[in-house]
Order: structure tokens, then C-alpha cells, then sequence
């Protein structure tokens, strides 16, 4: 399905005040996204309405690139930026980053966020049970 920006901010909105309704791994139940598609409804501008299953595929894909954030934080020497992401600077440093997403399919998650933060970061990591 093809979302625009302002579909997946309402997704993540929406989750985010609903997030006592997930479970103990950061999923909903299918009402939930089922509910969450008819919040979104309004906004969509190309393609299909949103349906709770193609919600929950989108959630899916944003858990994966925050997991993706997660895993690159954890790692030793390793710098995350909310603002600027990896903020790659400098031959050395960019030749690091692509060896580090190119190593395991779940790191190219991080890809566009070299020079980026993710927009979503912070309400999807609240969404997590910590």
C-alpha cells in the first residue's frame, strides 16, 4: 500500500494514544489497527482506504526500522542522533556506516537515516513496554 507522510504521523498518533492496547511485544490487536484505519481514512490521497491489516503491515515495517535504531545504538562507539541521525561525517566514518548496513538485512533499516533523525522515533519508542 502507498502511504503518504501525513497517513503514517496519523498511524503513529493513533497508536501512540492507544498504547495500553498493545501487548507485552509492542503489537495490537487487529480491532486496534482496524480502528486506527477508520481514524485515517480522511487522509488518504492515493490508493486503496487503509484497512486494520495493512495498518498492522505498516506497524510492522516502523517496529522494524525502530528496531533497527535500537540494535545501531547499542553498539559500541556507535553514535544516534534524534536530530541527524547517524550523522555521518567524513570518508572513515561513511566507509563504517556502509559496512555496518550492509552486514545483516535488519541494519538497512537504518539506511535513510545517515544524516537524518526519524520523525517517529520518539513516539514509537514511548509505545514500547520498557
Amino acid at each position: 500500500a502507498n502511504w503518504v507522510s501525513g497517513e503514517v504521523l496519523a498511524l503513529v498518533n493513533y497508536l501512540h494514544e492507544h498504547y495500553a492496547e498493545r501487548g507485552d511485544t509492542g503489537n495490537f490487536k487487529l480491532l486496534t489497527y482496524t480502528s486506527a484505519a477508520l481514524a485515517i481514512a480522511p487522509l488518504c490521497k492515493i490508493g486503496p482506504v487503509k484497512t486494520g491489516s495493512i495498518c498492522k503491515t505498516k506497524w510492522t515495517v516502523l517496529k522494524w526500522i525502530y528496531n533497527a535504531i535500537e540494535t545501531y545504538c547499542g553498539q559500541s562507539g556507535f553514535h544516534w542522533d534524534h536530530n541527524h541521525g547517524g550523522n555521518i561525517e567524513g570518508e572513515a566514518v561513511q566507509v563504517v556506516w556502509n559496512k555496518y548496513i550492509s552486514r545483516k538485512a535488519h541494519h538497512t533499516g537504518i539506511k535513510p537515516f545517515h544524516n537524518n533523525g526519524w520523525e517517529f522515533y520518539e513516539q514509537i519508542h514511548n509505545i514500547f513496554p520498557s
